[in-house]
């Protein structure tokens, strides 16, 4: 691996009831909102969380969103609006179109051939209609959402000198990546904060 340095990044993790199901959520605090596209947050989200709870010695982000309940909202939001753009199309084109662009940044070989014929900023929304049901149960959002719990915890990841700078251990973490790649809010944001880290470090 590159030259790294670690830092904590802080996670809102949040227990929400879906009425399809319950489910902790962990919502990344820092750079939530540091994206050009405000559906691009959506990819700060998961559902799982391998990394390490970070040590005290450890450099680390500051959180700038605290309250689950005001995120659950806007995902809510986003999801009914993407619902209602796709409600034209059939739902099960939708998702293998959005499944396919998930899989087609990540470099993962998909069966879809003709993604160059399909409108890119279209497919992108599918990929967060995908990736919204597969957080929150398959239409969970057009229901009540209700956040039972939440709190603030920081999770180890290296920042390395070369793209795409942020890895989990030894592997480029996915979510980063693909922000990484088609964000360059984003991607100014975490060039940024690698400078200052390894300057201190």
């Amino acid at each position: 691996m590159n030259k790294h340095v670690n830092l904590c990044i802080p996670y809102l993790k949040i227990l929400v009831d879906t009425k399809v199901y319950k489910v902790n959520l962990y919502i990344d605090a820092y750079f939530w909102n540091k994206v050009e596209d405000v559906y691009r947050n959506i990819l700060l989200t998961r559902k799982v969380m391998h990394q390490q709870i970070c040590k005290e010695d450890t450099p680390s982000l500051k959180p700038e969103i605290v309250n689950g309940s005001d995120i659950v909202l806007l995902l809510r939001k986003l999801y009914k609006r993407l619902y209602d753009k796709v409600r034209e199309y059939s739902i099960e084109h939708a998702y293998r179109v959005g499944r396919h662009r998930f899989k087609n940044i990540l470099f993962i070989p998909s069966p879809l051939k003709n993604i160059e014929n399909i409108e890119k900023n279209l497919s992108e929304k599918y990929m967060y209609l995908f990736l919204l049901d597969d957080l929150f149960g398959y239409k969970g959002l057009l229901n009540e959402v209700n956040v039972l719990n939440q709190e603030i915890t920081y999770y180890t990841f290296k920042l390395v000198e070369k793209p795409p700078y942020i890895y989990i251990d030894t592997k480029p973490d996915p979510l980063y990546s693909i922000l990484y790649k088609i964000d360059e809010l984003f991607r100014k944001t975490v060039i940024r904060i690698y400078t200052m880290v390894s300057s201190i470090s």
